[in-house]
Order: C-alpha cells, then sequence, then structure tokens
C-alpha cells in the first residue's frame, strides 16, 4: 500500500510500508533530475514483450494505439488539406478533451462526427451524392446549403433553436463550471451565429 506516511511518521511503520515509502522518494528524485526525460519505461522482468510507438511506452489500450497510430498520420494531412489549416493550428487542438467530451454524447457520435468533418447531411452533400435531390437550404431556400450556413441561417425556424441554446448556456450552472469560460463559450457561439468576428485579445 502506498503512501502510509500520510497519516503516520515514517519511524511508526512497518519495515516494509518504510522500504515502499523510499523507493517512491528514490522514483520522484530519479524523474525530477533526469536531464532528458523518457517515456521508454524499463520493463519487468517478466514482461514478455513491450509496445512503443513514436519512442513512448504504451501501457494500456493496446489495440486503441496501434490504430490511432496507423490511421492519425493520414487523418491529420486529410484535416489540413481540406480546412486549409497549417501545422500549428493543428497541434493546437486538443483532441484528448475532444475524446472526453465526445464518450458524454455515445447516441449522437455520427451526427457529431459528420458535422465537425463537414460532411453533415445538407443540401450539399445530399445533391453531391444524388444530383437529383435538392442542394438549397430547406429553410431559406440558400444555393448550397452546407455546415456553415446550418450556423448562421437567418430564417426564424434556425434562430429560435440558436437562442435557445444560447438561453441554456446560461442558465446552466454547477460548482464545476468555470464561469468565464462559460461566458467565453456564450459569446463565441453569439459571434458564429451573426457571423461577427473575434474580440481583439487586446481589449481583455
Amino acid at each position: 500500500k502506498g503512501h502510509q506516511d500520510a497519516n503516520k511518521t515514517y519511524k511508526q511503520l512497518p519495515l516494509t510500508a518504510q522500504l515502499n515509502c523510499e523507493a517512491d522518494a528514490l522514483a520522484s528524485e530519479y524523474i525530477t533530475q533526469q536531464e532528458e526525460p523518457s517515456n521508454i519505461y524499463t520493463p519487468f522482468p517478466w514482461t514478455p514483450s513491450q509496445l512503443i510507438i513514436n519512442q513512448r511506452s504504451i501501457t494500456n489500450k493496446l489495440k486503441r494505439r496501434v490504430r490511432e497510430a496507423a490511421t492519425n498520420p493520414p487523418l491529420q494531412n486529410h484535416l489540413k488539406a481540406k480546412f486549409h489549416w497549417n501545422e500549428h493550428t493543428l497541434q493546437s487542438i486538443d483532441i484528448q478533451v475532444y475524446e472526453q467530451i465526445i464518450q458524454k454524447y455515445k447516441d449522437k457520435w455520427t451526427t457529431i462526427v459528420k458535422h465537425i468533418h463537414a460532411i453533415s447531411p445538407t443540401g450539399h452533400i445530399a445533391h453531391r451524392n444524388n444530383p437529383h435531390l435538392p442542394h438549397e437550404c430547406p429553410a431559406c431556400s440558400q444555393p448550397f446549403e452546407d455546415n456553415q450556413h446550418l450556423l448562421t441561417c437567418s430564417h426564424i425556424s434556425r434562430l429560435q433553436w440558436r437562442d435557445t441554446t444560447i438561453k441554456r448556456i446560461e442558465l446552466f450552472h454547477t460548482p464545476i463550471i468555470d464561469p468565464y469560460l462559460k461566458d467565453i463559450l456564450r459569446d463565441g457561439l453569439s459571434r458564429l451565429h451573426r457571423q461577427l468576428p473575434p474580440p481583439r485579445p487586446e481589449l481583455y
């Protein structure tokens, strides 16, 4: 059992617990004093094999990490080409946060992923897949409805659900929600819906 010295002094602990505390201290000292921290761990003698991807030891979710290593590079190249991103823009996206958030919406994964990759079943996509289908927005008849138009269409039906979304954000209160981040989210969505430029950072 680790960290037994949190409730008792070192001298009050049995020998095995004292040795465990010393091992913890030595491990922490080794980690903090390394000139070049390594992400490759020394395996135990009984470990039959070790998976290393991009100079990092993989210790769990092996199938998932192998799949990600094989598919992420071509996906990233595709996204950079499709959305005209540079490498800095790509690296600024926190994929782990996205993965944690999307876990909460398993019943809506298909809709969310299609929207993120700009392939939602809008008029533009429907017409591309089947030329006999209309490409106009069903609400305002703008030609070639796309993902961006879904969020900025000025028709009353679209305005209503956007207003509802903003009001739900304003009314959402829990102790774990940062009020400043909530305000940034509300303001960002409002600006997107109204096609306004982002605020100038020097004003804050």
